[in-house]
């Protein structure tokens, strides 16, 4: 396991707009680790707590999730602390039961990936389950949010000698307990969502989740995915009785099973909700007419499964695919209109329209580009939906949209660090008018700024000369951030965008830098990812 990977691929979490990255820090963290060292010989004792930049993103429908950005200087050193005793930890990696196991991927879009995907995990439960009557589903209410860091030392080195040991720094689960609790301005509840390291975390728990239920349950199959757990069994009785063993062994790490999404069921199940398969074997002709009929039916479909199926990604699903499609250039209009009805109708396919139409950019419309992204700024920033608005603002970039006055002066009234970074970028790049008030901004710079929520603004506002602070030398004062920016470190390149693949590498002008992103899209083919209620 290396930690480069890890800190270039597995920190940021993959909702960001390209232009946030980790790269550079991965990359030169060598030089200055060894100038840290030098500076403080017991870097996890003295360094401060931190707090973590918050960004939220839709899910399907109304309901919203908040991911984190924990401060570099934390992350690197709970990254540090998990990659150096990893042997350690793959000790708990025993499970039989989870399809989540973490797997160092030294190639791959993510620094792991999870032993099964979400697909194979809900196949492999119908494939072992021939015999077992009676389905159970569950998962842990909240989870990450919920994660008692405490917990950590126990389930890595049981209770008992956890308590007896509480202060001891050689227990590796004190350390990551600790590390995981400096990343938050020490609270110990809940764990940081989207970078990979909580992934691993939350495995752990999830293991020891596992082997305790197995010593008290018998005579069952299938698997645990993350907090999901689906499990077979050949009588009623022994169902009801495994739903409670789970609530027991989950109360007894402050946690709460979810009962919203708790059932037993009966065989026969439905394999799933069908429209995956309905809509990853859809065939577009080639034919100019034929194909027009196609897109149209096409759009018809994943709109009626989308309010068939309310709580399922179909739209999300759907973009993917259709980015994969070549389009006849009369269709093309037709085409674009529809695709932006979709992410009007549902804000969580901005990131897939958005790569589709980058890869498109050639032949976009940009008049009706302008009328979404305004149409999106207006709509959420009153809201202060991160997400949509840092995506908008990307599309502007891209397609070198002016954003209007008004409009500019309520994005600086948010208290967004990512949508005022991608704003005073847009600002200096000309898009939003130089003379733009940016409000109270300046007073968000203060001495303890690059160790609270704001770090990620203020040191990248900055280290671009985007605004001179009252202070100069905020950055310079700070021990471990003027490391960052002596080695010309940047947790935002502008000129960073996206490529449809290694292979076909997009170009701006010459006078513009282009990094590969890898796009950060999942396998379009598992089926099962984007469906969060169905059943076999």
């Amino acid at each position: 396991m290396e930690l480069k990977k890890f800190l270039s691929s597995g920190y940021f979490a993959r909702e960001l707009p390209p232009v946030f990255t980790t790269s550079t820090f991965a990359n030169k963290l060598p030089f200055v680790e060894e100038k840290w060292n030098l500076i403080n010989k017991k870097t996890q004792d003295k360094h401060s707590e931190t707090k973590c930049v918050f960004y939220n993103i839709p899910k399907v429908g109304l309901s919203r999730r908040r991911i984190s950005i924990p401060n570099p200087l934390s992350q690197w050193l709970l990254t540090k602390c998990i990659v150096d005793n990893y042997t350690e930890i793959k000790k708990s990696f025993s499970s039989k039961t989870s399809a989540s196991l973490p797997i160092f991927t030294p190639k791959g879009n993510r620094s792991i990936k999870t032993r099964l995907t979400y697909g194979d995990f809900r196949r492999s439960g119908t494939l072992d389950s021939y015999s077992k009557i009676y389905e159970i589903k569950t998962d842990i209410s909240k989870y990450y949010n919920t994660i008692y860091t405490h917990i950590i030392p126990w389930v890595l080195h049981t209770k008992p000698v956890a308590k007896a040991r509480r202060n001891d720094s050689t227990l590796l689960g004190n350390n990551i307990d600790k590390l995981l609790r400096k990343c938050q301005s020490g609270q110990t509840i809940g764990i940081p969502v989207g970078p990979d390291t909580s992934l691993i975390v939350s495995e752990l728990i999830g293991c020891w989740i596992d082997t305790e239920f197995s010593k008290k349950t018998s005579d069952f199959v299938g698997y645990r995915y993350v907090d999901d757990f689906n499990f077979f069994f050949s009588s009623i009785e022994k169902a009801e009785k495994s739903i409670r063993t789970l609530q027991e062994i989950f109360t007894s790490l402050n946690l709460d099973m979810n009962d919203d999404k708790t059932s037993i069921t009966r065989s026969p199940h439905f394999f799933d909700n069908g429209w995956s398969y309905v809509l990853a074997n859809y065939k577009f002709s080639k034919d100019q007419k034929k194909q027009l009929y196609d897109i149209i039916r096409f759009f018809d479909i994943s709109f009626k499964y989308s309010i068939e199926f309310p709580s399922d990604s179909v739209l999300k699903y759907s973009m993917k695919i259709l980015d994969s499609l070549e389009i006849e250039a009369g269709n093309w209009s037709f085409f674009e209109s529809l695709l932006m009805k979709t992410v009007i109708t549902e804000p969580a396919t901005l990131q897939e329209f958005s790569f589709l139409m980058y890869h498109n950019r050639t032949i976009v419309d940009k008049s009706k580009i302008k009328d979404i992204v305004y149409t999106l700024l207006d709509e959420h920033i009153y809201k202060g939906h991160s997400f949509e608005i840092t995506w908008a603002l990307w599309l502007a970039k891209v397609f070198n949209i002016k954003i209007p006055a008004k409009t500019a002066s309520n994005l600086f009234e948010l208290v967004d660090p990512c949508c005022l970074i991608m704003a005073l970028d847009l600002r200096k790049q000309g898009l939003i008018a130089s003379n733009t008030k940016i409000g109270n901004l300046q007073d968000l710079f203060e001495e303890d700024s690059l160790d609270n929520e704001y770090w990620l603004l203020v040191y990248e506002a900055i280290f671009h000369k985007w605004i001179t602070p009252k202070d100069p030398k905020i950055i310079e004062k700070h021990p471990f951030f003027s490391l960052l920016k002596q080695n010309n470190i940047s947790f935002y390149h502008s000129r960073r965008v996206l490529s449809k693949s290694k292979s076909k590498q997009h170009m701006l002008p010459s006078s513009q830098i282009v990094e590969d992103n890898n796009s950060n899209i999942e396998d379009l083919f598992d089926l099962f990812k984007f469906q969060s209620s169905s059943y076999f």
